[in-house]
């Protein structure tokens, strides 16, 4: 049985093996990687999306309650009869304050 050495073992032979493990383990590496990476990258994306989607609920919820709130502390606009309404309790009531503001 011989006894090999590397002097005895040729490169000629081993020596395109020998870097072409290294090149396909780095493939390899490189694709595990790359699943890995897209895999947390999708998960990211589906809990921001998520997120975004939840925020965008609250703030429509808070546009809506800040409208309703508008709605509720806007000035109110009588109309003729109205007014007039309110003119004939003049003598009837103690007391009345009625202040108008006439359009332009």
């Amino acid at each position: 049985m011989p006894i090999w050495t590397w002097r005895t073992v040729p490169l000629e032979r081993w020596g395109s093996e020998g870097a072409d493990f290294p090149v396909a383990a780095g493939v390899l590496g490189e694709i595990l990687f790359h699943r890995r990476g897209g895999t947390c990258q999708d998960e990211l994306t589906r809990r921001s999306n998520s997120e975004a989607s939840e925020a965008n609920e609250k703030a429509e919820e808070a546009q809506l309650a800040r409208f309703r709130l508008e709605v509720q502390l806007a000035p109110r606009a009588l109309t003729k009869d109205h007014y007039d309404a309110l003119q004939a309790l003049r003598g009837k009531i103690d007391k009345c304050t009625i202040t108008s503001i006439r359009a332009a």
